[in-house]
């Protein structure tokens, strides 16, 4: 899809990996580009349903109008939140606002009772305004579905300084975000090699961080040894699963928060 944002991004999923082809695609994208009535803010999510689709779907549906109405109520008087705002602090707050508010909604329907989702999502803001005339050399090469589309800028276009982009990553279970970045010898070199740095950690039980906050939300000094699942969940936070969290006051869907990066 040719946007104003000036990002070019690509989704896919895979159904029946393990042999399951009949089974639904629990999977969900988001990309909202721009963020509803916020033009210089960006969202992705990817979503990956357990016990059925509906979480993800609903998912899908509500977390826009979520980050949005948490960009409004946290933007005051003027409507919206600055670059510099979102990097000090604002950005951590919108996604978490966001989410826990998401996952209270999931928890409160019927159809969310016994099934759940783990989520990444990306919230991207422009610390300079996009290059229009770049904007207007985008070249649409493909689009499928709902769930796969690729845009390609025509050769020779630059979409301007990289560092004029910045975002804050957030998950909840064992989805995570990569950031690939160049590494450079110096001022003017070429490009030599790739970064690939993880935004966020795992959610799962055999992480120690997550078993040790887990036994103390338990109200426990430890976990079970043997203890690798929770209602047959391996992970330990998710969207949903109502009645997982009424029963383990360990799950949760409070999510984790990356450091702000620069693109």
């Amino acid at each position: 899809v040719v946007n104003r944002f000036g990002i070019c991004y690509h989704a896919a999923s895979l159904v029946g990996a393990q042999g399951a082809q009949n089974m639904p695609n629990e999977d969900a994208l988001v990309a909202d580009v721009p963020l509803r009535t916020h033009p210089t803010l960006a969202l992705f999510a990817a979503i990956d349903g357990h016990c059925g689709p509906a979480a993800a779907a609903r998912i899908q549906d509500l977390l826009p109008r979520a980050v949005a109405s948490a960009v409004t109520r946290n933007a005051g008087v003027e409507g919206r939140l600055s670059a510099e705002a979102l990097a000090d602090g604002m950005g951590a707050v919108v996604l978490t606002e966001a989410l826990e508010k998401l996952d209270a909604d999931l928890c409160a329907s019927p159809d969310c009772e016994h099934c759940g989702a783990v989520a990444c999502v990306v919230l991207l803001w422009r610390t300079m305004p996009y290059n229009t005339d770049a904007r207007s050399s985008l070249e649409r090469t493909s689009s499928v579905g709902n769930d796969q589309a690729i845009n390609t800028p025509r050769r020779g276009v630059r979409f301007g300084d990289p560092a004029t982009l910045q975002g804050i990553c957030a998950t909840v279970g064992d989805s995570r975000a990569v950031l690939l970045q160049d590494q450079l010898k110096g001022p003017g070199s070429h490009r030599n090699g790739v970064d690939a740095t993880f935004l966020t950690g795992l959610h799962r039980l055999n992480v120690p961080s997550e078993r040790k906050r887990i036994a103390k939300l338990r109200g426990e000094t430890r976990m079970r040894g043997g203890e690798q699942r929770i209602f047959g969940l391996s992970v330990s936070r998710a969207l949903g699963d109502a009645f997982v969290k009424r029963a383990d006051k360990g799950f949760t869907g409070t999510p984790e928060l990356s450091r702000v990066f620069s693109m």
